[in-house]
């Protein structure tokens, strides 16, 4: 899976780049906040990839925060990449989550493809969630090693087939009983914790 990519871009349009990575060029769908935040013709994302019967898909952010968003979006049923796109083109991550604390439908049904039930839905499904992991800015003060460890537990967990939410959880959790963990151990403690 490709998770992050660094290049050239060579097209660029509203919602989508094409980045030339060695003489490869990928072809990645980003929210309209991601291709007006880009400046100059070089640049790194953080990428999702989507496997299907008869397509790769890859879907391209500047922050980590809004990968993991659209990774949570798309656990809603009824919510396709493209709508997870639209809707992070719409509202910044930082306004989405008080969206979801205060349980603001309103702020939702001017998204395209975002009618009442399914700002309702986003709402109720995101509402018991443990979203600190990317909503706290606290995690902005963190050393980028501690940071970096979180995020690659994650990933990790991820991989052997947890949900993203239930994967946040299980390592806020572990690093809250337990400071400075090595990934090893962060780990350990993690899939000891999912195994309750």
């Amino acid at each position: 899976m490709i998770a992050r990519l660094k290049g050239k871009i060579i097209e660029k349009k509203p919602t989508s780049l094409v980045v030339d990575v060695n003489g490869v060029g990928y072809l990645v769908s980003v929210p309209i906040s991601t291709s007006t935040s880009i400046e100059g013709e070089n640049v790194e994302l953080f990428i999702h990839t989507e496997v299907r019967e008869d397509s790769i898909q890859l879907f391209g952010f500047l922050k980590r925060e809004e990968k993991e968003l659209f990774c949570l979006l798309r656990e809603i049923h009824g919510i396709g990449p493209q709508t997870a796109l639209a809707i992070l083109s719409s509202i910044s991550y930082e306004d989405f989550f008080l969206a979801v604390k205060e349980q603001n439908a309103k702020r939702f049904t001017g998204i395209p493809k975002v009618g009442r039930k399914t700002a309702e839905r986003i709402l109720l499904e995101l509402k018991e969630k443990d979203l600190s992991f990317i909503e706290s800015p606290s995690q902005k003060d963190l050393p980028e090693e501690g940071r970096d460890v979180k995020y690659e537990a994650v990933s990790a967990l991820e991989s052997l087939g947890y949900k993203t939410n239930e994967a946040i959880s299980a390592v806020n959790q572990a690093t809250a009983e337990e400071k400075d963990l090595t990934l090893e151990n962060l780990l350990r403690k993690s899939l000891q914790i999912l195994s309750h």
